[in-house]
């Protein structure tokens, strides 16, 4: 599996701190994880939606090859 390359803030941080919000990561490492699945083209926005992200098939195939299996 290859990624993108890391991100700044990964370089930046030793220690990236997530804290639940609501049902969601949010946080320093929310944000860094958010931004590995974009680059990496594990989600992409909706069609035509602004805010609105989806899994794409790439996505699903790498999830599912760490274990983590998509239910629906």
């Amino acid at each position: 599996m290859k990624f993108a390359e890391p991100l700044d803030l990964m370089k930046q941080e030793k220690r990236l701190i997530g804290r639940k919000c609501y049902d969601h990561l949010g946080g320093k490492l929310g944000a860094v994880l958010f931004e590995f699945l974009v680059i990496n083209e594990w989600i992409r926005l909706d069609d035509g939606k602004s805010t609105v992200y989806v899994l794409t098939a790439k996505g699903e195939k790498e999830l599912n090859s760490i274990g983590f299996k998509i239910e629906e």
